[in-house]
């Protein structure tokens, strides 16, 4: 069953698509967070993972945030705030259907989108969670573009950064990278404790440094797992059966049925 959900978040329109699990009998439900130039079609691995979870009877919910994909806005319009106002109010959306337990729900991001779940790790709601390829130091990931020029409104992105459908012109106001430091305190703020988090990172990642994922692990608490993926870069080319086993291993163990 595939069922497309129009939600309002922070007076914006977004879609999602909630998918139940293969056999349609399902308690748990996996928050499937993309990647900030990506949707919830063309995320790195998003696919994948979801059809391996919704195989072993876990239903999925996967959306597009406020400037992506089917949702409103443009890409310029981006901020980190407000991913994470639209990923607490996608939580919901999963936590109040009918066939998912609200107390035992999985998140799961890739690259910024696994920043946005982070910020989410701590919610009663959450049981397990798999952060991969997360840039949990946003401020040193990609102020450093602003910084160049903190006179302009905008940033135009290099090219090299997109990996999916981008709506709009390829940049960033300056309200994204201002907040960076904020939000950076916050999310660190939020793992100091966390557990039951498996980190996922690819060794050879050109976007977000490996030595984050590492830092990340000595504060959280267990159970906890960082899995490196030798030879892997952002977009685990290759790599993408040893990251959807991890996963799945995770959640089999950690979010059981």
């Amino acid at each position: 069953m595939k069922e497309r959900i129009t939600f309002t978040s922070n007076g914006h329109k977004l879609v999602g698509i909630f998918e139940a699990s293969k056999d349609g009998n399902i308690r748990l439900g996996i928050l499937m967070c993309h990647g900030l130039t990506n949707t919830k079609e063309d995320c790195p691995l998003i696919s994948q993972v979801k059809e391996k979870l919704r195989s072993e009877g876990y239903g999925t919910f996967r959306f597009d945030f406020y400037g992506s994909g089917e949702s409103e806005g443009q890409f310029r319009d981006k901020t980190i705030s407000e991913m994470v106002i639209n990923a607490k109010d996608a939580l919901d959306i999963l936590s109040s259907k009918k066939t998912i337990d609200r107390g035992k729900i999985g998140l799961w991001g890739r690259s910024v989108g696994a920043l946005i779940a982070a910020m989410l790790i701590k919610d009663e709601r959450v049981r397990a969670s798999v952060l991969v390829s997360a840039p949990i130091f946003p401020y040193e990931t990609f102020y450093p573009l602003y910084a160049k020029d903190p006179a302009r409104d905008f940033v135009t992105l290099p090219s090299s950064t997109v990996s999916g459908k981008i709506k709009g012109p390829l940049e960033l106001s300056k309200d994204f990278f201002i907040e960076l430091k904020k939000i950076q305190d916050k999310v660190l703020h939020v793992l100091q404790g966390a557990s039951s988090v498996l980190m996922v990172q690819g060794d050879q990642d050109k976007k977000v440094n490996p030595e984050y994922a590492k830092h990340i692990y000595t504060i959280l608490n267990e159970p906890k797992k960082l899995f490196m993926v030798n030879g892997a870069n952002h977009d685990y080319v290759g790599k993408e059966n040893q990251v959807i086993s991890a996963v799945l291993k995770w959640y089999t163990t950690h979010l059981p049925m």
